[in-house]
């Protein structure tokens, strides 16, 4: 063979792999959709046997009460009563009778075949007994990894956050979807809305102390979302498995759950809203929206237990004004009982 054929050889060789590795990483990702979803169709599936159990869905997780103002957080922003009721705890907080931060992934997961993972954990209303984390010694349950709660499309795998003694964690893909965001406050104000006013939150399927029937899904079970994809960042601070507590006021935006518009420890931040994001985030600019490593958009799973892909476009496309305020198509599938039944892209 000469050099001149030898070329053409190598040449035709480098068109055909060219050729071949775009449809190997398309035949890839149809397989890790399809995983994806069925992930998320189990993990749906499980909330309903919550429901069929409990007679509601799983809250994002339960918070305690101030022992100085008895209201529900000690930072003045509403969330309901937790469905177990409160004893008083050693150390004068009134923690839930159910457990305080335990993540909805925590509650569901007997019904998807982990109930030998849930039985690591201590529900106590003691401190620090009750409490997960500093893991420590007494909560063993914290870094059991759990792959029906990872997207493969990550190709990191099945992740685990370890920050030292105390603090190993296994990570989640999947969120609750709590609605708008994580405070129930209006701020729509009496005259034209400020650039970043909002109307109610907490106004999803799970969210803080949370107790949703399907009963009160008034805006029909197929056009409400129930859970949704956000990967870990390359930090692993967020998106804990089976207990979070977000940032302040620990109501579990981004550790347990998101809003499709979320806010960031108060009301009146800027919003987010569902767009592309990745893990390289070495401050965790994407924690606070949905986003998935599948092109164009992600899969989110509705209250009917039904799994749909949807686009980037719906984090922005505006289906609505209710009081001078935009409403995103995103907002409308996370309400529950707004009335704003929208079409799907």
């Amino acid at each position: 063979m000469t050099l001149l054929e030898l070329i053409v050889v190598v040449a035709i060789f480098a068109v055909l792999v060219g050729l071949l590795v775009p449809a190997v990483h398309k035949v890839r990702e149809a397989a890790n959709a399809a995983k994806c979803r069925n992930n998320l169709r189990q993990l749906a599936l499980g909330c309903h046997s919550h429901h069929d159990t409990y007679r509601r869905f799983p809250p994002a997780h339960l918070i305690h009460r101030s022992p100085d103002t008895n209201t529900n957080t000690p930072w003045g922003y509403r969330a309901e009563p937790a469905p177990g009721g409160y004893t008083l705890s050693n150390i004068g907080w009134q923690l839930p009778n159910d457990g305080v931060f335990w993540s909805w992934s925590f509650r569901v997961a007997p019904f998807v075949e982990l109930g030998d993972v849930t039985k690591l954990a201590t529900i106590s209303t003691n401190y620090p007994q009750g409490w997960p984390w500093p893991a420590g010694t007494w909560q063993p349950i914290l870094p059991v990894v759990a792959p029906l709660f990872s997207c493969p499309s990550d190709g990191r795998g099945v992740l685990v956050h370890n920050g030292g003694p105390g603090h190993v964690a296994a990570l989640t893909h999947y969120f609750g979807v709590s609605g708008r965001d994580q405070f129930k406050e209006s701020i729509d104000g009496t005259g034209p809305p400020g650039p970043y006013a909002k109307l109610a939150g907490q106004d999803g399927m799970l969210y803080v102390n949370s107790s949703v029937t399907v009963a009160g899904v008034t805006d029909g079970t197929s056009n409400t979302l129930l859970l949704g994809e956000r990967p870990p960042s390359n930090t692993f601070e967020f998106g804990w498995l089976w207990a979070g507590s977000g940032d302040m006021p620990f109501f579990g935006a981004a550790d347990v759950v998101l809003g499709v518009r979320e806010r960031a420890v108060k009301p009146e931040a800027e919003p987010d809203f569902f767009r592309p994001g990745t893990a390289h985030d070495p401050t965790d600019q994407h924690r606070n929206h949905f986003w998935s490593y599948h092109p164009g958009g992600g899969y989110f799973a509705f209250a009917d237990g039904s799994v749909r892909f949807l686009p980037y476009s719906a984090g922005t496309q505006s289906v609505a004004a209710v009081r001078g305020i935009s409403v995103s198509l995103m907002e409308a599938l996370s309400s529950r009982t707004g009335g704003d039944v929208a079409t799907l892209p």
